[in-house]
Protein backbone atom coordinates (compact mmCIF):
# COMPACT_ATOMS: atom_id res chain seq x y z
CA UNK A 1 0.00 0.00 0.00
CA UNK A 2 1.43 3.19 -1.18
CA UNK A 3 2.06 6.20 1.97
CA UNK A 4 -1.34 8.52 1.36
CA UNK A 5 0.48 11.46 1.65
CA UNK A 6 0.66 15.67 0.17
CA UNK A 7 3.60 13.67 -1.48
CA UNK A 8 1.05 11.87 -3.55
CA UNK A 9 -1.81 14.00 -3.37
CA UNK A 10 -0.53 17.67 -4.00
CA UNK A 11 0.70 16.83 -7.27
CA UNK A 12 -2.94 16.00 -8.56
CA UNK A 13 -4.34 18.81 -7.45
CA UNK A 14 -5.43 21.79 -9.77
CA UNK A 15 -3.57 25.24 -9.22
CA UNK A 16 -6.14 27.07 -6.20
CA UNK A 17 -5.17 23.80 -3.50
CA UNK A 18 -6.19 25.36 0.15
CA UNK A 19 -3.19 24.75 2.56
CA UNK A 20 -6.69 23.67 4.57
CA UNK A 21 -6.31 20.77 1.88
CA UNK A 22 -2.81 20.20 1.95
CA UNK A 23 -2.44 19.68 5.82
CA UNK A 24 -5.38 17.71 5.61
CA UNK A 25 -3.63 15.25 3.42
CA UNK A 26 -0.76 15.04 5.32
CA UNK A 27 -2.40 12.51 8.02
CA UNK A 28 -0.09 9.93 6.98
CA UNK A 29 -1.15 6.14 8.03
CA UNK A 30 1.60 3.54 9.08
CA UNK A 31 0.36 -0.22 8.20
CA UNK A 32 3.40 -1.70 10.08
CA UNK A 33 5.08 -2.97 6.62
CA UNK A 34 9.02 -1.74 6.40
CA UNK A 35 8.75 -1.45 2.80
CA UNK A 36 4.95 -0.17 2.55
CA UNK A 37 6.01 3.09 4.15
CA UNK A 38 8.69 4.14 2.25
CA UNK A 39 7.48 6.68 -0.42
CA UNK A 40 10.31 7.79 -3.71
CA UNK A 41 9.24 9.92 -6.44
CA UNK A 42 9.83 13.07 -8.34
CA UNK A 43 8.15 16.17 -10.04
CA UNK A 44 9.61 18.65 -12.73
CA UNK A 45 8.58 21.75 -13.80
CA UNK A 46 9.75 23.60 -17.30
CA UNK A 47 8.66 26.93 -18.09
CA UNK A 48 9.10 29.60 -21.05
CA UNK A 49 9.03 33.40 -20.69
CA UNK A 50 8.86 35.59 -23.80
CA UNK A 51 8.82 39.02 -22.08
CA UNK A 52 9.40 42.60 -23.15
CA UNK A 53 11.63 44.76 -20.54
CA UNK A 54 10.86 48.32 -20.22
CA UNK A 55 11.18 51.21 -17.77
CA UNK A 56 8.50 54.06 -16.73
CA UNK A 57 9.75 56.21 -19.43
CA UNK A 58 8.35 53.45 -21.99
CA UNK A 59 12.15 52.60 -23.28
CA UNK A 60 11.80 49.39 -24.52
CA UNK A 61 14.13 46.36 -24.43
CA UNK A 62 13.17 42.66 -26.19
CA UNK A 63 13.87 39.94 -24.32
CA UNK A 64 14.58 36.75 -25.72
CA UNK A 65 12.56 33.55 -24.27
CA UNK A 66 14.18 32.03 -21.33
CA UNK A 67 13.52 28.08 -20.34
CA UNK A 68 13.74 26.87 -17.27
CA UNK A 69 13.70 22.90 -16.05
CA UNK A 70 13.54 21.82 -12.39
CA UNK A 71 13.06 18.63 -11.55
CA UNK A 72 12.70 17.74 -7.26
CA UNK A 73 13.36 14.55 -5.76
CA UNK A 74 11.17 13.83 -2.93
CA UNK A 75 11.80 11.00 -0.20
CA UNK A 76 9.67 9.68 2.72
CA UNK A 77 9.33 7.46 5.53
CA UNK A 78 6.80 6.57 7.97
CA UNK A 79 8.76 5.32 11.15
CA UNK A 80 5.81 4.49 13.08
CA UNK A 81 2.48 6.32 14.13
CA UNK A 82 3.92 9.02 15.21
CA UNK A 83 6.76 9.62 13.80
CA UNK A 84 7.77 10.66 9.83
CA UNK A 85 10.12 11.79 7.82
CA UNK A 86 10.38 14.02 4.48
CA UNK A 87 12.82 15.13 2.22
CA UNK A 88 13.36 16.88 -1.05
CA UNK A 89 16.48 17.51 -3.50
CA UNK A 90 16.46 20.10 -6.00
CA UNK A 91 18.17 19.83 -8.65
CA UNK A 92 18.28 23.22 -11.66
CA UNK A 93 18.90 23.86 -14.93
CA UNK A 94 20.21 20.51 -15.74
CA UNK A 95 23.49 21.61 -16.79
CA UNK A 96 26.66 22.25 -13.49
CA UNK A 97 29.34 23.81 -14.02
CA UNK A 98 31.65 27.11 -13.58
CA UNK A 99 29.93 28.84 -16.12
CA UNK A 100 26.62 27.25 -15.52
CA UNK A 101 23.74 28.02 -13.55
CA UNK A 102 22.50 24.53 -12.58
CA UNK A 103 22.82 23.33 -9.45
CA UNK A 104 21.92 20.19 -6.82
CA UNK A 105 20.40 21.44 -3.55
CA UNK A 106 18.97 19.78 -0.57
CA UNK A 107 15.59 21.94 -0.01
CA UNK A 108 13.85 20.17 2.73
CA UNK A 109 14.47 17.41 5.19
CA UNK A 110 12.63 17.28 8.66
CA UNK A 111 11.09 14.91 11.07
CA UNK A 112 7.79 15.32 12.28
CA UNK A 113 6.19 13.88 15.29
CA UNK A 114 2.78 13.93 16.93
CA UNK A 115 2.31 14.73 20.44
CA UNK A 116 -1.41 13.73 20.63
CA UNK A 117 -4.15 14.07 17.93
CA UNK A 118 -4.07 17.46 17.60
CA UNK A 119 -0.17 18.37 18.14
CA UNK A 120 2.77 18.19 15.94
CA UNK A 121 6.32 19.01 16.12
CA UNK A 122 8.37 19.60 12.79
CA UNK A 123 12.04 19.96 13.25
CA UNK A 124 15.01 20.33 10.31
CA UNK A 125 15.68 22.15 7.45
CA UNK A 126 12.59 23.46 6.13
CA UNK A 127 10.33 26.49 5.46
CA UNK A 128 8.62 28.94 7.73
CA UNK A 129 5.43 28.88 7.79
CA UNK A 130 4.19 32.10 6.00
CA UNK A 131 2.15 32.80 2.88
CA UNK A 132 -0.76 31.05 0.42
CA UNK A 133 1.28 28.62 -1.49
CA UNK A 134 2.72 26.45 0.96
CA UNK A 135 2.62 23.11 -0.45
CA UNK A 136 6.57 21.93 0.37
CA UNK A 137 6.58 18.97 -2.51
CA UNK A 138 4.60 19.85 -5.42
CA UNK A 139 4.44 23.90 -5.19
CA UNK A 140 4.15 25.11 -8.89
CA UNK A 141 1.21 22.40 -9.74
CA UNK A 142 -1.34 24.37 -6.62
CA UNK A 143 -1.22 28.05 -7.86
CA UNK A 144 -2.67 29.59 -10.46
CA UNK A 145 0.12 31.01 -12.99
CA UNK A 146 3.32 29.68 -14.71
CA UNK A 147 5.10 31.76 -12.03
CA UNK A 148 4.31 32.84 -8.41
CA UNK A 149 2.56 36.08 -8.26
CA UNK A 150 4.02 39.61 -7.78
CA UNK A 151 3.13 40.01 -4.25
CA UNK A 152 4.82 36.61 -2.92
CA UNK A 153 8.21 37.07 -5.05
CA UNK A 154 8.44 41.10 -4.40
CA UNK A 155 7.72 40.92 -1.20
CA UNK A 156 7.02 37.89 1.15
CA UNK A 157 9.70 35.27 -0.63
CA UNK A 158 12.46 36.02 1.84
CA UNK A 159 10.31 34.76 4.68
CA UNK A 160 10.17 31.08 2.85
CA UNK A 161 13.56 30.49 2.23
CA UNK A 162 14.83 27.26 4.04
CA UNK A 163 16.13 27.20 7.37
CA UNK A 164 17.46 24.98 9.62
CA UNK A 165 14.35 25.24 12.47
CA UNK A 166 11.41 24.10 14.15
CA UNK A 167 7.47 24.38 14.45
CA UNK A 168 4.15 23.57 16.58
CA UNK A 169 1.38 22.78 14.67
CA UNK A 170 -1.45 22.44 16.46
CA UNK A 171 -5.89 21.90 15.85
CA UNK A 172 -8.54 23.59 18.21
CA UNK A 173 -12.35 23.99 18.10
CA UNK A 174 -14.27 25.35 15.61
CA UNK A 175 -11.59 25.01 12.62
CA UNK A 176 -8.85 26.93 14.22
CA UNK A 177 -5.15 25.94 13.59
CA UNK A 178 -1.90 27.40 14.37
CA UNK A 179 2.00 27.58 13.90
CA UNK A 180 4.99 28.60 15.86
CA UNK A 181 8.37 28.26 14.47
CA UNK A 182 12.06 29.13 15.36
CA UNK A 183 14.57 29.13 12.56
CA UNK A 184 18.05 30.30 11.78
CA UNK A 185 18.47 34.07 9.49
CA UNK A 186 18.92 35.56 8.39
CA UNK A 187 16.30 36.74 6.69
CA UNK A 188 17.45 40.25 5.98
CA UNK A 189 20.97 39.74 4.13
CA UNK A 190 21.74 43.10 2.22
CA UNK A 191 20.54 45.83 4.68
CA UNK A 192 23.73 47.59 4.50
CA UNK A 193 25.22 51.09 5.00
CA UNK A 194 25.25 51.54 1.25
CA UNK A 195 21.49 50.26 0.69
CA UNK A 196 22.26 49.10 -2.85
CA UNK A 197 20.56 45.73 -2.91
CA UNK A 198 17.48 44.22 -2.33
CA UNK A 199 16.25 43.63 1.12
CA UNK A 200 14.71 40.22 -0.17
CA UNK A 201 17.17 39.13 -2.85
CA UNK A 202 18.67 35.65 -1.78
CA UNK A 203 20.26 33.64 1.42
CA UNK A 204 23.62 33.40 1.10
CA UNK A 205 25.42 32.91 5.06
CA UNK A 206 23.02 31.11 8.00
CA UNK A 207 24.48 32.56 11.44
CA UNK A 208 23.22 30.79 13.95
CA UNK A 209 23.13 33.91 16.39
CA UNK A 210 20.28 35.38 14.31
CA UNK A 211 16.67 33.96 14.78
CA UNK A 212 13.47 34.51 13.06
CA UNK A 213 10.32 33.90 15.11
CA UNK A 214 7.08 33.10 12.64
CA UNK A 215 3.36 32.74 13.83
CA UNK A 216 0.58 31.77 12.12
CA UNK A 217 -3.32 31.56 12.80
CA UNK A 218 -5.56 29.65 10.03
CA UNK A 219 -9.30 29.27 10.15
CA UNK A 220 -11.42 26.98 8.23
CA UNK A 221 -14.38 26.81 10.15
CA UNK A 222 -16.71 27.40 6.68
CA UNK A 223 -16.56 24.74 4.01
CA UNK A 224 -14.65 26.23 1.19
CA UNK A 225 -13.62 29.04 3.26
CA UNK A 226 -9.80 29.79 4.32
CA UNK A 227 -8.95 32.85 6.42
CA UNK A 228 -5.20 33.05 7.69
CA UNK A 229 -2.95 35.56 9.29
CA UNK A 230 1.22 35.41 9.75
CA UNK A 231 3.86 37.48 11.67
CA UNK A 232 7.28 37.21 11.12
CA UNK A 233 10.02 38.94 13.19
CA UNK A 234 14.24 38.52 12.87
CA UNK A 235 16.52 40.97 15.24
CA UNK A 236 19.96 39.62 14.41
CA UNK A 237 23.48 40.53 16.29
CA UNK A 238 24.05 42.78 13.45
CA UNK A 239 21.82 45.87 14.29
CA UNK A 240 19.49 44.72 11.33
CA UNK A 241 16.10 43.74 11.69
CA UNK A 242 12.96 42.90 9.67
CA UNK A 243 9.26 42.10 10.26
CA UNK A 244 6.85 40.84 7.57
CA UNK A 245 3.10 40.74 8.00
CA UNK A 246 0.85 38.35 5.56
CA UNK A 247 -3.05 37.75 5.67
CA UNK A 248 -5.31 36.01 3.12
CA UNK A 249 -8.25 34.45 2.32
CA UNK A 250 -9.59 31.75 0.10
CA UNK A 251 -13.06 30.94 -1.14
CA UNK A 252 -14.45 28.55 -2.88
CA UNK A 253 -18.00 28.31 -4.56
CA UNK A 254 -18.91 25.34 -6.54
CA UNK A 255 -17.12 26.36 -10.39
CA UNK A 256 -15.82 29.88 -9.04
CA UNK A 257 -12.95 30.95 -6.55
CA UNK A 258 -11.98 34.25 -5.24
CA UNK A 259 -8.33 35.00 -3.34
CA UNK A 260 -7.00 37.52 -1.52
CA UNK A 261 -3.65 38.63 -0.27
CA UNK A 262 -2.01 41.57 1.60
CA UNK A 263 1.40 41.76 2.49
CA UNK A 264 3.88 44.18 4.32
CA UNK A 265 7.32 44.15 4.67
CA UNK A 266 9.85 46.68 7.14
CA UNK A 267 13.23 46.45 7.78
CA UNK A 268 15.79 48.43 9.61
CA UNK A 269 19.74 48.52 9.99
CA UNK A 270 20.27 50.28 13.09
CA UNK A 271 23.45 51.83 12.49
CA UNK A 272 23.13 54.02 9.74
CA UNK A 273 20.99 57.06 9.90
CA UNK A 274 17.46 57.16 10.67
CA UNK A 275 16.11 58.50 7.17
CA UNK A 276 17.89 56.13 5.48
CA UNK A 277 17.71 52.80 7.88
CA UNK A 278 14.62 51.27 6.79
CA UNK A 279 13.51 49.45 4.07
CA UNK A 280 9.88 48.87 3.01
CA UNK A 281 7.49 46.74 1.04
CA UNK A 282 3.37 46.16 0.77
CA UNK A 283 1.13 45.25 -1.86
CA UNK A 284 -2.24 42.96 -2.24
CA UNK A 285 -4.14 41.36 -5.10
CA UNK A 286 -7.28 39.83 -5.93
CA UNK A 287 -7.37 36.81 -8.29
CA UNK A 288 -11.03 35.30 -9.11
CA UNK A 289 -10.91 31.95 -10.45
CA UNK A 290 -13.54 29.91 -12.88
CA UNK A 291 -13.22 25.99 -13.57
CA UNK A 292 -14.58 25.38 -16.53
CA UNK A 293 -14.21 21.78 -16.57
CA UNK A 294 -12.87 19.06 -14.41
CA UNK A 295 -9.58 19.61 -16.57
CA UNK A 296 -9.68 23.39 -17.65
CA UNK A 297 -9.09 26.50 -15.36
CA UNK A 298 -8.91 30.03 -16.12
CA UNK A 299 -7.88 32.99 -13.68
CA UNK A 300 -6.96 36.30 -13.74
CA UNK A 301 -4.81 38.62 -11.20
CA UNK A 302 -4.98 42.40 -10.32
CA UNK A 303 -1.67 43.51 -8.64
CA UNK A 304 -0.91 46.49 -7.03
CA UNK A 305 2.84 46.95 -4.85
CA UNK A 306 4.83 49.48 -3.40
CA UNK A 307 8.58 49.81 -1.83
CA UNK A 308 11.02 52.50 -0.29
CA UNK A 309 14.17 51.09 0.06
CA UNK A 310 16.80 52.88 2.01
CA UNK A 311 14.15 55.81 3.00
CA UNK A 312 13.59 56.87 -0.49
CA UNK A 313 9.79 57.75 -1.87
CA UNK A 314 8.04 54.90 -2.59
CA UNK A 315 7.85 53.44 -5.83
CA UNK A 316 4.72 52.38 -7.04
CA UNK A 317 3.63 49.39 -9.26
CA UNK A 318 0.38 47.79 -10.85
CA UNK A 319 0.51 44.33 -13.19
CA UNK A 320 -2.22 42.91 -14.48
CA UNK A 321 -2.09 38.54 -14.94
CA UNK A 322 -4.26 35.62 -16.51
CA UNK A 323 -4.34 32.60 -18.09
CA UNK A 324 -5.40 28.99 -18.13
CA UNK A 325 -4.06 25.62 -16.58
CA UNK A 326 -5.06 22.27 -18.13
CA UNK A 327 -4.59 19.15 -16.51
CA UNK A 328 -3.98 16.44 -19.28
CA UNK A 329 -4.06 13.42 -16.67
CA UNK A 330 -3.35 13.15 -12.81
CA UNK A 331 0.41 13.52 -13.48
CA UNK A 332 0.91 16.56 -16.24
CA UNK A 333 -0.41 20.00 -15.81
CA UNK A 334 -0.13 22.41 -18.72
CA UNK A 335 -0.11 26.27 -18.25
CA UNK A 336 -0.40 28.95 -19.96
CA UNK A 337 0.02 33.07 -18.28
CA UNK A 338 0.27 36.71 -19.83
CA UNK A 339 1.16 39.94 -17.61
CA UNK A 340 0.86 43.42 -18.50
CA UNK A 341 2.42 46.00 -15.57
CA UNK A 342 2.80 49.70 -15.22
CA UNK A 343 5.89 51.06 -13.38
CA UNK A 344 7.65 54.29 -12.84
CA UNK A 345 10.17 55.71 -14.15
CA UNK A 346 13.61 54.03 -14.27
CA UNK A 347 11.70 50.81 -12.61
CA UNK A 348 11.72 47.63 -15.24
CA UNK A 349 8.85 45.67 -15.77
CA UNK A 350 8.22 42.76 -18.13
CA UNK A 351 5.32 42.52 -20.08
CA UNK A 352 4.51 39.22 -22.23
CA UNK A 353 3.56 35.54 -21.96
CA UNK A 354 4.88 32.45 -20.12
CA UNK A 355 4.38 28.53 -20.93
CA UNK A 356 4.83 25.91 -18.28
CA UNK A 357 4.66 22.14 -17.83
CA UNK A 358 4.71 20.02 -14.76
CA UNK A 359 4.82 16.46 -14.37
CA UNK A 360 5.40 14.18 -12.02
CA UNK A 361 6.08 10.02 -11.83
CA UNK A 362 6.89 7.32 -8.70
CA UNK A 363 9.11 4.64 -8.45
CA UNK A 364 7.07 2.87 -6.09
Amino acid sequence: MRIKSSLLAASVLLAGTSQAEISKNMDMKFDGSRFNNIDIHAHGELYYNNYIQKDGQNLYENKDGVIHHNVYLSFGQIFSKKLRLFSKVKIKHIIMGDDASGEIKLEKIYLQYDFGENIKITGGLLSAPIGMIKDDFHKSSTFYGVTRNAITKNIISSGEWQKAGIIFSGKMDGGFRYDLAVTGGPLILSLDKTHDDNLNKKVTETKIRSHIYTSRIEWTGIDGFELAATMQYEDNSDSISTAIFETHAVIKRDKFGLSALYADSHGKNREISASKNSDKKNGWYLEPSYKISEKISVFTRYNRWKDSPGGSLYSRYKQIDFGVNIRINENLLVKAGFQNGSSPAGKYEHDGFSLGVNYRFENI
